[in-house]
Parts: structure tokens; C-alpha cells; sequence
């Protein structure tokens, strides 16, 4: 790409971008150099560039600092051949507080002037864990098959990203608390925004997409403070902005005094009892790395105590569900993807500890794992998956009311909200492309191919199929013709989303397949086209939603009554006599979280033993 120089002294930017044979491009704090994708593809890629400065000492539990503010490149430029640190998550030996970085992939002949579209994916993990650093998203493949420049982030998770305290309140940033990982999200779409043309893309046609933890996050951008502007289209891959998406500001402060308990830091008393001044400074200064990790690998293991985005009043100045029922959404088109089978991975993991699923009772406690089911709703909820449905199975019901609640639904309640407001909003489940071989890589753990002939699309299903994993490791791996047509589908579904708005592909060197060419997807409205695309990638076809519409009733029920009570716990509340008024609308909920595909053989394995 010939470096090229742009007179864009108004928009305060150096635009540069290289020839074939050059791997550096300008932006405003100077040079910076990538590489060839070693996979052959006619991409650069350039990786760990920082965004923000390091979130340590002050900068701790804070808004993020744009990078520049104190830092600057190297005279030399910055090298961005090697991706940089993996945000802590436990204690890696690839982890550091430092890791607020972004990587880029745009094709070799773009300019400062091509405008291409541009994908930026938010990596999911339940907010616990993930990284944007993570090879099984190289965008290499993506961009060359699309003709768009491909970005991915790192933002910080778990306690460092998401912990609230009175304490911890940012009077710089508003008083907003609890949300430091989705600033660190928001700061980066600005970053991209402001630079992404020096790489060839367009800021003015950018697609924000995630799956999981990073699909709940694009929708809470949707109606966040401050995002409203930074991208033009979305699309969410298994996501939620109520049921697993966010903490009511008690319940965020509950989890953040156990997390200053453990840290003994979690009264002024004790602080200055050890020499800080108050419990915010014990916390920035005395909280070792080392300590915070142990404390995440800890969490990673009891889902009751996952910290998530935060209702602050400042980010949110509503619950999300609530700002979306009022129209407040970014007025940007939208699609929503599920699986089929959400819940397989979560629930099996479940059974994997040994918890009993015999009886109604162990059904309502195994779901409460997961998500909000008061004791006024349990016999409701019981009675609506009653194993005789599902095959006299309660593994199944589990599987199909996890599904239902933190994911159908959710797309159901956003859908109609978005729709209402006028967006263009399209939804699609997704299915299991068939036939498979169960491939090792595509999945990233050995299951035997049976299991995927058992199961259908499952949680994080849809993610190597986006990043066309299919051909990026078809040299040791025999994909079939329908993985590989899935996986020019879903990728170029983004690319298009991106160009367009629309999330239907047009043909390209690998999307030719004549049943994925020139779908019927209509957009969805209040109150007449209300059809889902299920993706069957032999025979896509358009079914109606409302059988979705009559099983999601309850799981509305619920949320709606746990936003009126302010917690998600509402049996912890005292008798009605006893309340205080209650505080701003909103709820909690613990997260599932995408773990790793490999700890879930055992329990698939255990699983099938109980079914067969």
C-alpha cells in the first residue's frame, strides 16, 4: 500500500497508507508498521495498537485515557507485528494490566481514499475472559474475502472491568462506576473512527459485531451514553440486553464489597488502618496483580459472582431494556443471530459438576445458575418445560428454557423495541451446518463427530464459521461443502451488514452457492412482518415467530417484574411492609460464560450417558 498523504489538517490527521511493498501507515500520533498475513492472503495486518494509556496506579477502576495523552509512538514509529498483552483474566503468562490494544487487517491495495467497510468485532467471555489477540480471530481470511478492513480489541474483564463501589465513583467521567470495560469498548470505536481511513476503511460504514459477552455489549452501545455515533450498522450474535447483560447499581455494589473484602480494603477503617487514605486508594495501591488474578480464577468457577456493565445512572441512565421500550436506541440497522441449541454448553456443563436433574425442583435450581427465576414464577416456569415435552428429559427442558430465556426472547424483546422505533431490524437462527466431521479446530476441541450429529447449533457455534475458520484450516482439517457455504455465508453477512446495512451477501469467490444468493430476508415490523430467517444452509427458509412470542411470555413476566423491584433477587428482598422505596428501574443477572469449548467434553460425554 503506497504511503499516501492526505491534507486533512481540519480533521487534525496524517493519513497514510503504503504501496504493495510497504507495511506502514500514518495516523495522527505517527507511523505505524504492520505485516503481511503469513497465510498468503493480499491483507496487512497490524496489531496491538494501543488505544488507551496503561489502566494502572489512578488510572485503575476508571474511565480509560486516550493513548497519546501521556505516551507517545516511538521516533521510530510503533512496530505492530505481534499482537500485545491479553487483558487479566486469571493468571496468564500473557497477561498484563497494559493490554487496552487493537488490531487491524485491511487489503494490501487499499488507500487513504478506497472507504472500504470496515468490521469491528467485540470478543465475547461471559466479561470474565477473552481476548481480541486471539488467533482464532485473525482477520487475514475476512478482509481479503470481503474487501473490508477487519478490527478487533481488547478491553478490560472481570473485576478490573466491571467492579462498582460507592468508592470507586469517577467524578471525572460524570460519577459513572462499574463500566470501565465498555468505556474501554467505546474509547476504541472512537480510536477506530478517528483513524480507521488511514488503513482504507470508511468510519462512516462500520459494523460493530460480537458474540456473547461482546453481542451484549454492542446492544448496550446501542443505548449507552457516549456511543451513540460511532458506528453505522450492528450485528449481535447471541445477545442480550437484559437477562445476562447488567448489574442494578445495589446488587453491582453487593459483588464489589466481596471483591474488597478479599483485597482487604473493603472499609475506610481497615484503608487507613494499613496506611491508605481511603478504601479506592487501598484498592489502586495495594491490590497486587497477582491478588486480582487469583481472585478472577476463583470467579471464573461460581457464576454467582461474574461482574458485568453496570445500570450507573451515568452510562445508563435506565436499565437498558427500558431506554430501548423508549425509543432511545442508536438509529442504526440492526440483525440479530441465535443458535438453535443456546443451551446446550451452559446446562451440560452443569451436569458435568454432578448437579441432579431429577425433579422439577432440580430444574428450577439448575436454571437459577443462570438467570433470574423467582419463587412467585417457579411453578409457571416448571409447568412451561415440563420434561413430557421435551422428550422426558429435564436435560432438554434445561437446554431449551436456557436458550429461551437468554437468548430468543431477548432477541424477540429487542427486535420489537428497535422496530417500533423505526430501525431496520432483520433476525436469523442459526442451525447446524450438515453434514460435519466434527473438526477438532473448527470448534477448538476434540469432540467425536457423533456429538455434532446429536446436538444442533449450539453457544459460540456460529463464531469460527464468521471468521471462516472452514478455510483458514482446511489444510488439516476436511470441512464439508456445507461448513464451508455456512462460513461464506456468516462472513460475508458482515461484510454486507457493513457496506450496506443489509445482511445479505452478494456472490463472491467463495459465497456461490445458489440457495445463500439473493434471499428473501424482509426487515422486521410492530405489527405485521415479524418473521425469523433460520439459517439451514441447505434450504434457509422464513418461519414465523410465535411460538417464540407464547413461550417468551413468562420470561417477559419476570423481567418486567424484577425491573419494577430493582433486583434481580427479588426473594432476598424483606416482607413488602418492610421495603424501602424501591431504587432506579433495573436488574441483574449472573453471566454464562462462553468458556472455553474444550472443558465441555466431559460434559457432553456425561450428558449423553444420561440421555442414552
Amino acid at each position: 500500500m503506497g504511503r499516501f498523504s492526505l491534507a486533512a489538517a481540519a480533521a487534525g490527521l496524517l493519513l497514510g497508507l503504503a504501496s504493495a511493498l510497504d507495511t506502514s501507515v500514518t495516523v495522527s500520533l505517527g507511523k505505524i508498521t504492520g505485516a503481511h498475513c503469513a497465510s498468503g492472503e493480499s491483507v496487512l495486518s497490524f496489531k496491538g495498537i494501543p488505544f488507551a494509556e496503561a489502566p494502572t496506579g489512578t488510572r485503575r477502576w476508571a474511565a480509560p485515557v486516550a493513548y497519546g495523552k501521556i505516551s507517545k509512538f516511538p521516533t521510530a514509529g510503533l512496530d505492530a507485528t505481534n499482537y500485545g498483552y491479553m487483558c487479566p483474566q486469571g493468571a496468564g503468562e500473557y497477561e498484563s494490566e497494559d493490554c487496552l490494544s487493537l488490531n487491524v487487517w485491511a487489503p494490501a491495495n487499499a488507500t487513504a481514499t478506497s472507504k472500504l467497510p470496515v468490521r469491528f468485532y467485540i470478543h465475547g467471555g461471559g466479561f470474565q475472559q477473552g481476548s481480541g489477540s486471539d488467533d482464532s480471530y485473525d482477520g487475514c481470511r475476512g478482509a481479503s474475502d470481503g474487501n473490508v478492513v477487519m478490527v478487533t480489541i481488547n478491553y478490560r474483564l472481570g473485576i478490573l472491568g466491571f467492579m462498582a463501589l460507592p468508592e470507586l465513583k469517577d467524578s471525572a467521567a460524570n460519577g459513572t462506576v462499574g463500566n470501565w470495560g465498555l468505556l474501554d469498548q467505546q474509547l476504541a470505536l472512537k480510536w477506530v473512527k478517528d483513524n480507521i481511513a488511514a488503513f482504507g476503511g470508511d468510519p462512516n460504514k462500520m459494523a460493530v459485531y460480537g458474540e456473547s459477552a461482546g453481542a451484549y455489549s454492542l446492544l448496550l452501545h446501542m443505548v449507552a451514553t457516549g456511543s451513540k455515533g460511532l458506528f453505522s450498522s450492528a450485528v449481535s450474535f447471541s445477545g442480550s440486553a437484559d437477562a445476562m447483560a447488567v448489574d442494578l447499581l445495589p446488587d453491582a455494589y453487593k459483588k464489589g464489597q466481596v471483591v474488597a473484602a478479599a483485597l482487604n480494603c473493603s472499609t475506610a477503617s481497615i484503608a487507613t488502618a494499613r496506611g491508605y487514605q481511603d478504601v479506592a486508594d487501598c484498592l489502586r495501591n495495594s491490590a497486587t496483580p497477582a491478588s486480582i488474578g487469583a481472585i478472577m480464577a476463583t470467579y471464573l468457577t461460581t457464576t454467582i459472582q461474574y461482574l458485568v456493565p453496570v445500570v450507573d445512572g451515568v452510562v445508563f441512565t435506565k436499565h437498558p431494556v427500558l431506554l430501548m421500550r423508549e425509543g432511545k436506541s442508536a438509529t442504526v440497522p440492526i440483525t440479530l443471530v441465535t443458535n438453535a441449541r443456546e443451551g446446550i454448553l451452559e446446562i451440560s456443563g452443569e451436569v458435568q459438576k454432578n448437579v441432579s436433574l431429577d425433579t422439577s425442583a432440580d430444574f428450577i435450581s439448575i436454571m437459577r445458575r443462570f438467570v433470574s427465576v423467582p419463587k412467585s414464577f417457579a411453578a409457571k416456569v416448571a409447568t412451561q418445560y415440563d420434561k413430557a415435552k421435551y422428550g422426558d428429559s429435564l436435560y432438554f427442558s434445561a437446554i431449551f428454557a436456557l436458550t429461551d430465556v437468554g437468548y430468543h426472547c431477548p432477541a424477540l424483546r429487542t427486535a420489537s423495541a428497535m422496530a417500533a422505533q423505526g430501525l431496520t431490524v432483520r433476525l436469523m437462527q442459526l442451525q447446524m451446518a450438515r453434514p460435519t466431521n466434527g473438526c477438532p479446530l473448527q470448534l477448538g476441541a476434540g469432540y467425536p463427530a457423533y456429538l455434532y450429529e446429536l446436538w444442533d447449533a449450539f453457544h459460540s457455534y456460529d463464531i469460527p464459521f464468521t471468521f471462516m475458520i472452514p478455510y483458514t484450516a482446511a489444510d488439516v482439517c476436511n470441512f464439508t461443502s456445507a461448513e464451508r457455504d455456512l462460513s461464506s455465508f456468516m462472513s460475508g453477512m458482515v461484510s454486507a451488514v457493513a457496506a450496506t446495512g443489509a445482511p445479505v451477501p452478494a456472490r463472491s469467490a467463495s459465497l456461490t452457492a445458489p440457495q445463500l444468493l439473493n434471499l428473501t430476508w424482509p426487515a422486521w415490523t410492530p405489527l405485521q412482518s415479524q418473521l425469523i430467517l433460520d439459517m439451514d444452509v441447505n434450504a434457509p427458509k422464513l418461519i414465523d415467530t410465535a411460538d417464540w412470542k407464547s413461550t417468551c411470555q413468562i420470561w417477559d413476566d419476570i423481567l418486567s417484574s424484577n425491573i419494577a423491584l430493582g433486583t434481580q433477587d427479588p426473594d432476598a428482598l424483606p416482607p413488602p411492609a418492610a421495603r424501602s422505596p424501591p431504587p432506579p428501574p433495573g436488574s441483574s443477572a449472573a453471566v454464562v460464560v462462553a468458556s472455553a469449548w474444550a472443558l465441555w467434553l466431559p460434559a457432553a460425554l456425561t450428558a449423553l450417558a444420561l440421555l442414552f
